[in-house]
């Protein structure tokens, strides 16, 4: 009967139900249930404890790398928890977040606590692909942390970064300043109402951010503004997901878009030549990848 009590007492807290849902599906180091769970890694840490003593969680270590996995020995009230958290609604978005993990995991080329296949690194790919295109003057609208700025800075003859948010747009500036990137001009305004020139840039990019505006039109038509006459835009996004946990943690004003919605959306801006693919989702991942591309006509020109 005792033994039962602090089973229950263990169990009796949502964080550390979150996490051993995490696990029942996947092993996954402090720092992954960290990033998943949006919380301190010393609460993880501390609840990650708690666990392993009620023999729930095992840890395996490879050198200084250590792994969590549900133990194989755990306490038998566990498949009955695990039943019901089973049916228990993810509002939180914990489950998406952990497919995701998964996924960057599988472009690394890697795995908890090991390497699948050496030199095999997607990031490096894309670094490679840089090198086959032109010097081109680009503005990275939504540009948020700088994470793909600086990836875009590698390869462009000048780069305009656009965020609405202050404190992201200097975090941004803070990576390309430690890169040494100098040819990157920091925009804090809307990409919905830019102060850039007409006809500036050769590329615009939104990249995950077109569903954080609500005017899609207005986004695409300055988009069209700062372009030169046969200029691309580039955007990637979500296609339409029921993950409704992304309005209050992540800001987010549309669940994804219709691929014909935004293509018809892009013509209306004056686009022409647009092009959408949509690419297949991973196994257990809510989210789907679309990717447009669409050329600045001549006489196109948006508002």
């Amino acid at each position: 009967m005792e033994h039962l009590a602090q089973s229950l007492k263990v169990l009796a807290d949502p964080t550390r139900l979150r996490i051993l849902r995490l696990l029942a599906a996947e092993a996954l180091s402090v720092g992954e249930i960290t990033a998943i769970l949006g919380a301190a890694q010393s609460t993880v840490s501390k609840q990650l404890g708690s666990l392993r003593r009620a023999d729930l969680v095992a840890e395996e270590r490879d050198g200084t790398f250590a792994v969590y996995r549900l133990a194989g020995n755990g306490d038998p009230i566990w498949p009955t928890v695990a039943g019901i958290l089973a049916r228990i609604e993810d509002d939180q978005g914990d489950m998406s977040r952990l497919a995701e993990v998964v996924r960057r995991r599988i472009e690394r080329g890697t795995r908890p606590g090991g390497i699948l296949e050496p030199g095999r690194s997607w990031p490096a790919w894309a670094r490679a692909l840089g090198h086959l295109l032109p010097p081109l003057r680009v503005a990275d609208l939504g540009c948020g942390d700088g994470a793909l700025t600086a990836e875009i800075a590698r390869w462009a003859r000048s780069v305009v970064a656009v965020d609405r948010d202050p404190a992201r747009l200097d975090a941004a500036r803070r990576r390309l300043r430690r890169q040494g990137r100098r040819h990157v001009r920091f925009l804090c305004e809307d990409f919905t109402s830019l102060s850039l020139a007409t006809a500036s840039v050769d590329l615009a990019i939104l990249s995950q951010a077109l569903h954080h505006t609500d005017d899609l039109l207005a986004a695409f038509s300055q988009a069209g503004r700062i372009l030169v006459t046969g200029g691309r835009l580039l955007l990637l996004d979500l296609a339409p997901h029921r993950e409704d946990w992304v309005r209050e943690k992540l800001g987010h004003v549309h669940l994804g878009f219709k691929p014909d919605d935004l293509c018809a959306c892009l013509r209306r801006a004056g686009f022409i030549r647009v092009a959408c693919e949509d690419l297949p989702r991973g196994p257990g991942d809510p989210f789907r990848i679309l990717v447009v591309t669409a050329l600045k006509g001549k006489g196109k020109r948006a508002a």
